[in-house]
C-alpha cells in the first residue's frame, strides 16, 4: 500500500513550525554619537567623513548638519565648517 498520506502529514508538520518573528531576526540599529556643523562658506559645501566616508551636504551658507562623531576630526580640518554643538547621542547633549 501507498503511504504518501503519511509523507504529506510529515511535510505539514514540518512546515506549521512557526518562524521566528521579524524583529528577532532583524539587528537592532545603535545609536551613534553625532556632533553639528555649521558651513560658513559662500556657497555650498559636500564633504565625506573619513572614518565612515559618510556623504555630508550642507546646502548654503549657514547650514547645520549632525555628523557621525567618528568623523569630527577629519571635518575640524575643513576651514568653513565650524563646530556648533558638543557631541550628542539622539539627539541630547552631552556634559
Amino acid at each position: 500500500m501507498c503511504n504518501c498520506g503519511q509523507k504529506r502529514a510529515s511535510i505539514a508538520t514540518r512546515t506549521e513550525t512557526a518562524a521566528p518573528s521579524r524583529s528577532a531576526r532583524t539587528p537592532r540599529a545603535i545609536a551613534m554619537p553625532t556632533i553639528r556643523y555649521e558651513y560658513t562658506g559662500n556657497t555650498g559645501l559636500t564633504v565625506f567623513g573619513g572614518a565612515t566616508r559618510g556623504r555630508y551636504r550642507f546646502s548654503h551658507p549657514g547650514a547645520q548638519v549632525a555628523v557621525d562623531a567618528r568623523d569630527g576630526a577629519s571635518l575640524d580640518g575643513v576651514p568653513t565648517l565650524t563646530r556648533v554643538s558638543p557631541r550628542t547621542q539622539s539627539g541630547v547633549s552631552t556634559p
